[in-house]
């Protein structure tokens, strides 16, 4: 019988404050975000029959069901470093981003008892970290991701999010929210992100393995 136990979130992770952010570029390391909470803790799911109160870390998984998972990011640098003045104009300063920034979803590829869905951030800058969110059922779980179903809410897009791209041409391959290395994020979707975070939400089916 194969269990997946690897809920919870990492790695352990200096942490800071709204009222005293990071001197550096950091993924979600401040413990008391207003509108969220412990920023540690940025993986949720939820059936997507039910409304936006009922996001949990470990949720039951029906067979049959879609859910919608919520993904919180955000660069933890303080306001005083995320912009620079040039000609007594304001600028954004590059050195304050996170470079390369990327969102990657890992979904088991087999069916398991108590299966994870992880969310991991990663950038050229910073260390990677990542959180997770549990599913129960009394069978083995296989997911499916929905193409397509990714949008990315930050306060430069649009309201109510923009599609996220799912994938991009490189050299080597082509990668997105569920393939190494992840989907570029920032506002846009550059790879670029500055002190105002966001979040993405996207949608996964859940089936029992027969």
């Amino acid at each position: 019988m194969r269990i997946d136990n690897s809920g919870g979130w990492g790695p352990e992770r200096k942490t800071f404050t709204m009222k005293k952010p990071a001197p550096y570029p950091v993924f979600n390391s401040i413990t008391d975000n207003q509108v969220h909470g412990d920023e540690r803790n940025f993986m949720q799911c939820r059936d997507k029959r039910d409304g936006n109160d009922h996001y949990a870390d470990q949720i039951i998984a029906n067979d049959g069901h879609h859910y919608v998972c919520y993904f919180f990011f955000n660069n933890d640098i303080t306001p005083a470093f995320d912009s620079r003045m040039e000609g007594g104009k304001e600028y954004p300063n590059p050195a304050a981003a996170l470079q390369d920034s990327r969102a990657l979803v890992l979904l088991p590829s087999e069916a398991l008892y108590n299966p994870a869905v992880r969310g991991q951030l990663s950038a050229a800058n910073s260390i990677t970290v990542w959180d997770s969110c549990n599913f129960v059922a009394p069978r083995r779980v296989k997911f499916t991701y929905v193409p397509g179903s990714a949008r990315m809410h930050t306060n430069g897009v649009a309201k109510g999010g923009v599609p996220l791209k799912e994938t991009h041409e490189s050299s080597v391959k082509k990668s997105g929210l569920t393939v190494a290395p992840g989907a570029l994020l920032g506002d846009r979707q550059d790879g670029y992100l500055y002190q105002n975070g966001g979040f993405l939400t996207f949608e996964i089916k859940v089936a029992y393995a027969s």
